[in-house]
């Protein structure tokens, strides 16, 4: 089992709940390497998650915090659970944005905006690269500083070769990782997944 301990628990427990929420999912990305490792404790916060949804329905953070905890969930299942679980968030993240479009700093469009770029088109998925760059743009002209929305305009730059433009959204990143605001597990989490997206641009720019 996983607790929180040390500074880590003085920092949860001024969070909010949502936050404490993305706390806990950070730290279990930080313990765990392999996707048969994480799939209990992602279960076991999944639900947590979803309760808290179903008591908060009105919560826009509820809904995008319960989407980026089933995309973790989503990558430790088979391809065809897998795709239904997204396909699942996405409405999931539809429904934050009904509510509130500018909760958590745009982070609800920027997952959006993910989601529509990482996954292949119909019919297998529902890939849409336009709607993917709509929802990123929009998120990063609500939040240019956020780590999380410049990690995924940064993805989204690199799959379309845009090179340049992608390795300085990861030095927005990288800067916005050491930021006071961010969470420490969370900071760690990205902090590595940043370096390997960065690698990889660099590689190609050469």
């Amino acid at each position: 089992a996983i607790s929180l301990l040390g500074p880590s628990r003085v920092f949860a427990q001024s969070l909010s709940e949502t936050a404490a929420f993305t706390e806990r999912f950070a730290q279990i990305q930080n313990s765990f390497d392999n996707d048969s490792d994480l799939e209990a404790p992602l279960e076991e916060l999944l639900k947590s998650v979803e309760n808290y949804k179903d008591a908060n329905p009105d919560n826009a953070s509820s809904w995008i915090v319960l989407a980026r905890v089933k995309l973790a969930y989503a990558n430790t299942q088979g391809i065809i659970k897998g795709m239904r679980i997204m396909k699942q968030l996405r409405g999931d993240l539809e429904q934050s944005l009904s509510i509130d479009p500018l909760a958590e700093q745009g982070l609800g469009q920027a997952l959006l905006g993910f989601l529509y770029v990482a996954m292949p088109p119909w019919p297998l998925g529902f890939g849409n690269k336009s709607k993917g760059e709509h929802y990123l743009a929009a998120a990063y002209e609500l939040n240019s500083d956020g780590m999380e929305i410049n990690y995924y305009y940064a993805q989204y730059h690199g799959s379309e070769k845009n090179y340049v433009q992608a390795l300085q959204h990861v030095k927005q990143a990288t800067q916005a990782s050491y930021g006071d605001g961010v969470s420490p597990h969370l900071s760690k989490f990205y902090k590595a997944e940043i370096e390997e997206l960065q690698a990889n641009i660099e590689s190609r720019l050469l």
